[in-house]
């Protein structure tokens, strides 16, 4: 579960303007203690409610340990549509992936 957790820190850096509300996932291959993990995601679908992501965590031989899937939508302190339009163009340019 702790490994489920860590898509949770990449998703706010991503989009500090969107709160998750929705996570799950399937173990599809085990991951040793201690083995480097690279999160990635894609956005599947994004509306003006919510964006619905898929999520992987790859091991060394880039095989998926994790298949997961994210709901997010605008946090409440991202009221503003100029914050919001901000924060889209500036997070437009940051990649969508994390080592844990």
């Amino acid at each position: 579960m702790k490994l489920l957790a860590a898509f949770e820190p990449m998703l706010r850096a991503w989009r500090a303007d969107l709160e998750l509300v929705g996570l799950g996932g399937t173990f599809v291959q085990p991951a040793s203690r201690g083995e480097k993990l690279v999160l990635t995601g894609r956005v599947l679908r994004s509306t003006q409610e919510s964006v619905f992501v898929r999520l992987y965590a790859h091991g060394s031989a880039r095989a998926p340990a994790i298949i997961a899937e994210a709901t997010l939508r605008p946090s409440n302190a991202a009221s503003s549509s100029e914050v919001e339009a901000g924060s889209r163009k500036e997070n437009a340019l940051k990649p969508f992936d994390r080592e844990v």
